[in-house]
């Protein structure tokens, strides 16, 4: 048996291996696809790359998504969230001129997707402001799936390109967009009464709140 003379052996091998180049090709990338709709009823799409980072301790579920310096929105999103009720979440924004926002648990529900159970965990931020909510929509497999602005109908969602997850997050929207009374409105309380009724609701709600600057 003749023996394959070393530098044919060590071409073979480089041939063989994975490359670098590869390996950033199939790296999993995330973004978000924003669906601006105006009242007047345009559709305007948006993309913006993000790089996302998650850690889990103690079922508490850290979330960086760092959208990269050049973007319209130049920040680092934290989320730290539990399946859990009963947790305080918390929403942080790196952005200099970013004001500590309310974040608060709204409600969960669960969706079955070929046998398999979804649960998604609803939160609001900036409840007690005037056309200032953005809900939040989590689970915990996957991260936030869709943000929405309650009071003009424009959402944000998930996207990679990895076609299966795509899929998820995509059949997961569709039964979150059917779930009309859990995905529209911003809180709870708002969804369950009348807009003026709610904004009065809010006012009393927030006379005993200390604001600090």
């Amino acid at each position: 048996m003749r023996l394959l003379p070393l530098a044919t052996l060590l071409l073979i091998l480089q041939c063989c291996s994975p490359s670098n180049g590869s390996d950033k090709e199939n790296a999993l990338k995330y973004f978000y696809v924003y669906y601006r709709m105006p009242l007047y009823g345009e559709l305007n799409l948006a993309e913006d790359s993000i790089v996302f980072k998650i850690s889990e301790v103690d079922s508490i579920h850290t979330l960086n998504y760092i959208y990269p310096d050049g973007l319209e929105l130049s920040d680092t999103v934290t989320y730290i969230l539990k399946a859990d009720k009963d947790f305080h979440p918390k929403y942080i924004s790196s952005r200099k001129e970013a004001k500590p926002q309310d974040f608060d648990y709204v409600g969960h529900q669960e969706y079955k997707i070929n046998d398999k159970v979804y649960p998604i965990f609803k939160y609001a931020s900036n409840a007690l402001t005037t056309d200032g909510c953005i809900t939040h929509f989590w689970t915990p497999e996957i991260g936030i799936i869709l943000t929405r602005s309650a009071s003009w109908g424009d959402f944000g969602k998930l996207q990679t390109n990895n076609d299966s997850i795509n899929r998820q997050i995509n059949l997961l929207a569709e039964l979150l967009f059917q779930d009309v009374s859990f995905y529209k409105g911003c809180t709870e309380e708002m969804e369950l009464i009348p807009r003026d009724d709610a904004e009065e609701f809010y006012k009393e709600k927030s006379k005993g709140l200390q604001i600090e600057y």
